[in-house]
């Protein structure tokens, strides 16, 4: 059958803002992607705000349809949040690229307000290629995560090409913060595009998706 439009309420600055997906939890929506506009419903900057382009994350409440607050996150290079989860412990886990090779950058903040950063280290996969992130979730614990790529480095070295000297799809598992984990590495002869990533409700099994050439 056919859905019925209940509301509909636009955001944005005074640039060109690009929404990338959004995550549902708890009631609130949860939207982000990248902007070159400088004043979001008067969010505050995460970092700086002078690259260009920054990454932008904003909560709505669904039952109505109200706004709860905004952040930018961004750096002096071209930025851009690509995937968020939101965790049972009051947490939004996001991961960004920045520069033009496309490092990633992992933090986690408080969903009451959108502004308290709850971990002290930040992970970034900053290599000499292109790592390109494309999807990160929260294990049942919301301690650790799981984090997707493609790449054609070696995420477990800061300067190796893959084996397969191409783009590989990479699975990244963090149990915290204070690790560098060894990646699983889907490969082939040919370059691998990660496409998407869902960790299912018994945290054993994930399904993820992409193609191949």
């Amino acid at each position: 059958g056919f859905f019925n439009l209940v509301s509909v309420k636009q955001y944005g600055t005074e640039g060109h803002d690009i929404v990338s997906g959004a995550r549902i939890f708890n009631d609130t929506l949860y939207v982000y992607g990248k902007t070159n506009g400088l004043d979001f419903e008067g969010a505050p900057s995460f970092e700086t705000n002078n690259g260009g382009e920054d990454g932008f994350l904003y909560a709505l409440n669904l039952n109505n349809n109200a706004f709860k607050w905004a952040r930018f996150i961004g750096t002096s290079a071209q930025d851009d949040v690509v995937s968020v989860d939101v965790g049972n412990k009051d947490l939004v886990a996001f991961v960004s690229t920045k520069n033009s090779d496309e490092d990633a950058f992992i933090r986690k903040i408080s969903t009451s307000n959108g502004l308290n950063i709850v971990d002290d280290n930040p992970i970034e996969i900053n290599t000499i290629r292109e790592d390109k992130p494309v999807s990160v979730r929260f294990d049942s614990s919301a301690n650790g995560f799981l984090l997707l790529l493609d790449s054609d480095a070696d995420l477990g070295f800061v300067d190796r090409l893959t084996s397969s000297l191409s783009r590989d799809v990479q699975l990244m598992q963090y149990a915290s913060n204070n690790e560098n984990p060894t990646p699983l590495t889907f490969t082939s002869d040919q370059e691998e595009i990660a496409k998407s990533l869902e960790k299912m409700p018994d945290n054993l099994n994930v399904i993820l998706s992409g193609e191949t050439y």
